[in-house]
């Protein structure tokens, strides 16, 4: 029992947690991963992404990230006569490891966890309320709190399926398909 409490103890003391807020607004480029990829001409299109984010400091160098973040993401399937635009909304959670070397710049990557919470096909194909991604991301320290940050999502789950569907002049087949996007933000931190 004394040996537990000892290595609570070290492991209490070895870390100084801080912690920092910061709000996040900027805009992505989303596509669709198809399964079907010879089938559909699918174009990124641009929107917008708002959060609030809490980083904490286990050590100097090494941080853990989550927060709250509203995104949606616009994709246009497009044929030689018509466009099919897919939009989508998701409220997500990040957890993500930042490595931190110095005050100006940092890494981080991890996983996001997103809920569907509005689109706009519902009505023609199944689409899945839960969506899980790996996110890479660097950010830079332009003053003292505010920065700019890059990253780049890839969903690991299928977050529409398609069935055998004609829309307009598009022929849609069976298959599936995931999210995947870059984004920019402004992060400022109080």
């Amino acid at each position: 029992m004394n040996k537990i409490i000892a290595i609570f103890a070290l492991l209490t003391f070895s870390f100084t947690i801080s912690a920092q807020t910061s709000i996040k607004v900027g805009l992505n480029r989303a596509n669709l991963d198809v399964s079907a990829k010879d089938v559909y001409d699918v174009n990124a299109k641009s929107s917008y992404l708002v959060g609030l984010h809490y980083l904490f400091n286990l050590q100097e160098v090494i941080g853990l990230e989550t927060g709250l973040m509203y995104q949606r993401f616009s994709t246009d399937f497009k044929s030689t006569e018509n466009t099919v635009k897919f939009n989508r909304e998701y409220i997500a959670v990040p957890i993500l490891i930042k490595f931190n070397p110095g005050s100006v710049f940092s890494l981080g990557g991890g996983l996001q966890a997103s809920y569907l919470i509005k689109d706009n096909f519902s009505e023609n194909f199944i689409n899945r309320s839960f969506d899980l991604s790996a996110q890479a991301q660097a950010n830079i320290n332009i003053f003292k709190k505010i920065g700019l940050e890059i990253g780049y999502n890839l969903g690991f789950l299928p977050s529409i399926e398609f069935v055998d569907k004609r829309i307009g002049n598009i022929d849609f087949e069976r298959g599936d398909a995931k999210n995947k996007y870059f984004y920019g933000a402004v992060t400022y931190g109080f």
